[in-house]
C-alpha cells in the first residue's frame, strides 16, 4: 500500500510539474505574438505616416488564379522574420518568425497565422476556417512545446453570427477535428518551403 501511495504522488508531482511547463510555454507564446501585433501596428502607422525607415522586413507573395466552379481566388502570403543574433556576418542569416496568410474559395473567407521561436519551431498556428459542410465558421488555436502540441482552443458560430462561442478546448485533438489540423500541417510546410526558396533566391 505504500509503495502504491509513493508512486501515486510521484505521478502527481510530475502532472503538476508538465502543467506549470504548459502554462509558462503559453504565456511565452501569448507574449511572442503579441509583440509581433504591436510590431506590425507599429510599422503600418509609421507607413501611414509617410515614414521612409525602418521598414518592416518581410517577403510578401499575392497569387490570383481562376478555379473551376468557383472563379478568382486570391491569397495573400506575407512572411515575417528575424535575423540570427551573435554572427558576424554584414548579412546575417534569417528564420521565419510569422506567417499570415489570407485566401478565398468564392464568397468564403479563410485566414491563417503561424507563429515560430528563433530554433525553427513552431509554437502556435490560429486559423479561421469557414466549413462548407456544417454552415459555421470554426476559429482554431493550437499551442505547441518544441514543436509537439500541448494545447488546442476551438471556437464557432453559425455563419452570419457575430460572435464565437468556445466549442473545444483540450490538450488533445479529437478525431473530428484531424482534417483542418491536417490541412494547417500541410500549409505550414508550404510556407517553410516558401520563404527557403525566397529567402534563399534574395538574402545574400
Amino acid at each position: 500500500m505504500m509503495r502504491k501511495r509513493i508512486v501515486f504522488v510521484f505521478l502527481l508531482c510530475c502532472l503538476s510539474a508538465l502543467s506549470v511547463e504548459a502554462q509558462d510555454a503559453k504565456k511565452a507564446i501569448r507574449d511572442h505574438y503579441a509583440a509581433i501585433k504591436e510590431m506590425l501596428d507599429l510599422y503600418a502607422q509609421l507607413e501611414a505616416d509617410g515614414v521612409q525607415y525602418p521598414v518592416n522586413e518581410c517577403y510578401k507573395v499575392k497569387v490570383i488564379q481562376n478555379y473551376p466552379g468557383t472563379g478568382r481566388h486570391e491569397e495573400d502570403v506575407s512572411l515575417y522574420y528575424g535575423e540570427v543574433e551573435g554572427s558576424d556576418e554584414l548579412f546575417p542569416a534569417h528564420w521565419l518568425e510569422y506567417v499570415s496568410s489570407s485566401y478565398n474559395f468564392a464568397d468564403r473567407k479563410y485566414y491563417q497565422e503561424f507563429l515560430f521561436d528563433n530554433k525553427g519551431y513552431i509554437t502556435f498556428i490560429y486559423a479561421l476556417n469557414p466549413s462548407v459542410e456544417d454552415s459555421k465558421d470554426y476559429e482554431f488555436r493550437f499551442y505547441f512545446n518544441k514543436g509537439k502540441l500541448f494545447d488546442v482552443l476551438v471556437k464557432s458560430r453559425k455563419m452570419g453570427e457575430k460572435e464565437f462561442s468556445q466549442e473545444y478546448t483540450g490538450k488533445t485533438l479529437p478525431a473530428k477535428y484531424h482534417s483542418y489540423y491536417q490541412l494547417y500541417a500541410d500549409d505550414l510546410a508550404k510556407y517553410g518551403r516558401l520563404f527557403e526558396a525566397i529567402d534563399g533566391a534574395t538574402h545574400h
